[in-house]
Order: C-alpha cells, then sequence, then structure tokens
C-alpha cells in the first residue's frame, strides 16, 4: 500500500503519536515484568495486597475495558484485507474473530519449559 494519496499532516499525525505511545507502553510493560519477577505475583495480586479492593476492581475494569478495545482494533485492522482480496468487512471481522477464538483451544499448552 503505498501513501501517495494519504494526506502529509496524517502521517506526521500518526508518527508522533506512534513516538509518544510507544515508549509508554515499553515502560509500562517493563514496570510490571519487573514487578513481577521481583514480587513472584503478579499486577492484580501486588494491588490486592497493598491497595483497598475497590481500587483493585477499578484498575481491573479499565484494563479490561482497554483490552476489548484493543481487540475490537486489531479485528478492524485485519479486517482491512478487504482492500487487498475484497468483499465485505463484516465477513473478515467475523472470520478473523472466530479464528482467534477457536486458535487457542486447537493447541494443548505444556506450561512453561
Amino acid at each position: 500500500m503505498t501513501t501517495d494519496n494519504m494526506e502529509p499532516e496524517l502521517l506526521v499525525e500518526g508518527a508522533s503519536e506512534l513516538l509518544i505511545t510507544y515508549p509508554l507502553m515499553a515502560s509500562i510493560q517493563l514496570v510490571c515484568a519487573r514487578m513481577g519477577r521481583v514480587t513472584g505475583s503478579g499486577l492484580a495480586t501486588n494491588l490486592r495486597r497493598h491497595y483497598p479492593a475497590p481500587l483493585l476492581y477499578l484498575a481491573v475494569l479499565i484494563l479490561l475495558t482497554a483490552n476489548i478495545i484493543n481487540i475490537a482494533a486489531d479485528l478492524a485492522a485485519m479486517a482491512a484485507a478487504k482492500l487487498v482480496i475484497g468483499g465485505p468487512v463484516q465477513l473478515y471481522v467475523a472470520l478473523f474473530g472466530t479464528a482467534s477464538l477457536l486458535m487457542p483451544r486447537s493447541r494443548r499448552c505444556t506450561g512453561a519449559r
């Protein structure tokens, strides 16, 4: 896909958003990974140990909402396959969503090695 027909402002805006959000996302992942390695527990367990339960539930609700929005964005991006092979977007969303739900069940998890 070429960027000949895209507005230059959109390209600059997208790149600047990436330059801001990627380091923030990477730093949050790093902090969570280090906290998990040191304590041997995940983020929710550490929140539960040190903060009141309503704060834990609020954090879990925010994370759940963010993950649902992220999954929807991922499915919409995968549905952009219509640009390559044509067809209705709803069909691709349904196909990729179904495949994403079925794939983890097709392999047996053996745990960490």
